[in-house]
This record gives structure tokens, sequence and C-alpha cells, in this order.
């Protein structure tokens, strides 16, 4: 991996979960988590699957997110702790800043990722996230119409490569999400 520095100061992120968290009303915690940036020699991409807790993947409470992103159950309790996790994504971050300005996160769906990662330990500060992606591109595509927008749809209809099988990876959905970003830049709507 040629990390470089984040061109344009801009990072891509992506969370894989034990469920909807807050949306559903429960704790949920991050399994897996995905980063993408533009590097002077290209798109690069970094991913760690995390071990959320015990409590968190105990009686099936996370089986059927953990199918969705197709992250085997043994793979999840065998990972490193959240907490190792979170410190490795910091110190990545920390890595692909420039030292004159602050790196942007991003992410498809802002809000869902940043209800993860705007608290322990996460605690990416909210002042460092820019606009949801997926708002912008529903926005553009979809004539104002919608806030949504699924990612494989904004990428077909923008262009950008995305191998659906690979839906729900957090690396994959990362760099999705930046072809998605880089496209709508590119055509003046972001």
């Amino acid at each position: 991996m040629d990390e470089g520095v984040a061109l344009d100061d801009v990072v891509v992120i992506d969370v894989e979960t034990t469920g909807l968290g807050e949306a559903a009303g429960r704790i949920d915690g991050v399994v897996q988590i995905g980063v993408a940036w533009l590097s002077p020699s290209g798109p690069q991409s970094w991913a760690m699957v995390c071990n959320p807790g015990e409590p968190l993947l105990l009686g099936g409470r996370a089986d059927e997110a953990l199918a969705i992103s197709k992250i085997p159950l043994a793979a999840v309790r065998a990972a490193p702790s959240a907490l190792h996790v979170a410190t490795e994504l910091r110190t990545l971050l920390w890595r692909l800043a420039t030292p004159t300005s602050e790196l942007t996160l991003l992410a498809f769906n802002a809000p869902f990722d940043r209800s993860f990662l705007c608290q322990p330990p996460w605690d990416l500060d909210r002042a460092h996230w820019g606009p949801c992606l997926m708002r912008a591109a529903a926005g553009a595509l979809n004539g104002g119409g919608s806030e949504r927008i699924a990612l494989w749809m904004a990428c077909q209809r923008l262009g950008v490569a995305f191998d659906r099988s690979r839906a729900h990876d957090a690396a994959a959905d990362a760099r999705a999400a930046l072809g998605v970003w880089q496209q709508l830049r590119t055509r003046g709507l972001y």
C-alpha cells in the first residue's frame, strides 16, 4: 500500500456493524472499517475487521448483520479489539493528513457511519466530516426528489466500477464511494 498523503485532503470511510444501532434503538458496534483515498499513485484503501466486544455478539445478536457483510462470526471474535483498530485508524488518518490542512472525512451514508465513529473508541470529531455522499448523489442523480440512493445504483449511474458481489465489504464500499465523490466533483455536483 502506497499511503502517501490523501490528495484533496479527503478520506472516505465505511463501516460494517452488528446492526443498525441508534436507528434501531439499540447499541451496536463496528465489526469492520474501510477507508479509501486518492494518493499520488492512485486510489488506495485500508480495512480491518474488529471485535466490538462479546456482549454485542452473543445470542445471535449480530448474525443478520454479519450475513449481509459476509464476515464470519469466528473472524470477528478472533479480530483485534475495536479499541486497537480505532488506534490503527487514527494513526492512518494522521499519516494521510498534510501538515498544513485537516482531512475531511466523507461517507456514503454519513449519518449512519458518524453515529458509530463519533463515539468511543473511535472518537472521530464531527467537525472533520463533510456532507453525506448518498444525499449528494441522490440530489444530483434523482433531480433533488430523494435523499437516498443505493451505492451500487449511484456507481452505475456515474460510471464508477463496483463489484456488487463485494457490497458490504467496508474497503470495497469505501472505494466505490470515493469513486462517486470523484465523479460528482468532476461534474461540479459536489
